[in-house]
């Protein structure tokens, strides 16, 4: 119930911590310098999982102080973000996304969109999209999920995420939610291709629902599959 950017908070907070779940609907500026100090100092954390839905500061320096305090996390093992993608600037985008990608021993990776069914229909930009699949390149991942729910992925992106997937050779579960999406036939079949080749594969999730799948694409994912 304290106020976050209360110094006595943070520094209450154990310096060796390895796992933080920060939520930021609704903070404010003041707060999120809090948020910014706490995870500077915790340079031990293997897990973080930040969710930016909600968050107002996204349009002050906030967003790049969050990136250079991510910075200093060498240990991260597990990723966790959530955002509303297609409102964010890109270059935050990419910022946050870079952090990401300079994570050396990163194995599990989960990102879910904002937006909901009863918001119009909003699409991850083509280069956010690609802010995504570049960060993940070249990871030895062993868990991937992606729920971009309501966000929106078009057919030329899921191109790119096939492409990602077929060098996963370690990736043991995957995740994949892309409701409200335009999926073409090319698209699914390569996708389809791309996780067959997962050999080390355990787990596999696809979530489609309100997405534009026509019969062919469904049945090349399925075959390839």
């Amino acid at each position: 119930g304290a106020p976050v950017e209360d110094p006595a908070v943070v520094g209450a907070l154990p310096g060796d911590l390895e796992s933080m779940r920060i939520s930021l609907a609704g903070v404010t500026q003041a707060g999120s310098s809090g948020i910014v100090q706490a995870l500077r100092e915790r340079t031990m954390l293997k897990e973080l999982r930040i969710d930016l839905i909600g968050c107002t500061c996204m349009h002050t320096e906030f967003p790049m102080n969050l990136c250079l305090a991510m910075a200093s996390l060498r240990e991260l093992e597990t990723v966790c973000m959530a955002a509303d993608w297609p409102l964010m600037p890109i270059n935050i985008v990419e910022h946050l996304l870079f952090r990401v990608k300079s994570s050396e021993k990163l194995h599990t990776f989960r990102c879910r969109g904002g937006g909901s069914p009863d918001a119009p229909r909003a699409f991850m930009t083509d280069e956010s999209f690609r802010a995504l699949i570049e960060a993940l390149e070249g990871k030895k991942l062993k868990e991937l999920s992606l729920s971009l729910d309501h966000v929106g992925v078009q057919d030329y992106s899921i191109r790119g995420l096939a492409d990602l997937l077929s060098g996963m050779e370690h990736l043991k579960s995957l995740y994949l939610s892309l409701t409200s999406s335009l999926l073409a036939d090319g698209g699914m079949k390569c996708l389809g291709r791309a996780i067959a080749g997962l050999r080390s594969l355990e787990m596999l999730e696809v979530d489609v629902v309100d997405s534009v799948v026509s019969d062919g694409g469904a049945r090349c994912f399925s075959e390839a599959v």
